[in-house]
């Protein structure tokens, strides 16, 4: 069972149970195996997750090599925090271009 933080589209789309995904998501990870913002701060850490650089949300595009990155599961949750919040605040002071 897949467990979804309150906010989240991730559960809401379909795309993530398709083959095309899970074959791409595999390549990403087998790519790059370790956790792109814990190599940028000199930690070896596994990937465990594939994360859309520019949410789909926002425009980002799902399949798109260049806007995936491997992070690993407490990297990707801070990320994905950050960006509810970011989007919260702008729906809460009018700005709803995110």
């Amino acid at each position: 069972e897949r467990r979804t933080a309150p906010g989240s589209t991730y559960g809401n789309d379909g795309r993530y149970d398709c083959k095309p995904w899970r074959q791409l998501r595999m390549s990403v990870l087998e790519a790059e195996p370790l956790c792109r913002e814990c190599n940028r701060k000199d930690r070896l850490t596994a990937a465990t997750m594939v994360d859309h650089i520019k949410p789909v949300t926002a425009g980002g595009d799902f399949f798109d090599w260049n806007n995936l990155q491997p992070l690993c599961d407490s990297c990707h949750a801070k990320k994905s925090a950050r960006e509810g919040n970011e989007k919260k605040k702008k729906r809460n002071t009018g700005d709803l271009s995110a």
